[in-house]
């Protein structure tokens, strides 16, 4: 059996691939890693989100930025780790510091499945709208409103 492969799409597919690494990358850049205990106080943080221990208020109370650097950080180094739940705070930070791609991934991810929590349907919105996909934002945030008046 031969298999014919289209030049032009194998082109297209390692270009977009190498943007995606390159972007993977310059986040991983933005953001540093994260020292050893860092790391286990984040992760400890998720795991109180996780189960109901604080909510997303607690999360970010301490400088918001700071926290947002360490969950970026520790999502590119532990992304197998991360649970649904946690999905959600962290494409909030994605969405918040231009990695709306990556944001509206998670987002989509989190409510496929928690679909009435207009949190989710809000960095959704947002993230499409950062990628100029102006009526899924659209969509997204009509969903946001009728999950918020539940």
């Amino acid at each position: 059996m031969k298999i014919l492969l289209n030049p032009r799409a194998c082109k297209f597919t390692i270009v977009a691939f190498l943007g995606l690494l390159l972007s993977v990358h310059e986040a991983i850049a933005e953001t540093g890693a994260l020292a050893d205990e860092e790391s286990t106080a984040i992760r400890q943080r998720l795991d109180s989100y996780e189960k109901g221990e604080i909510d997303q208020n607690e999360l970010f109370r301490q400088q918001p930025r700071d926290v947002c650097d360490k969950l970026i950080a520790y999502y590119f180094s532990h992304t197998n780790e991360i649970t649904l739940k946690m999905k959600l705070p962290i494409s909030r930070c994605l969405g918040a510091t231009d990695h709306c791609q990556e944001a509206m991934k998670l987002a989509t991810e989190y409510v496929a499945v928690y679909s009435n929590d207009w949190r989710g349907w809000r960095v959704l919105g947002l993230s499409r709208f950062g990628q100029k996909d102006y009526d899924g934002a659209l969509t997204a945030l009509t969903k946001r409103r009728l999950a918020w008046r539940r």
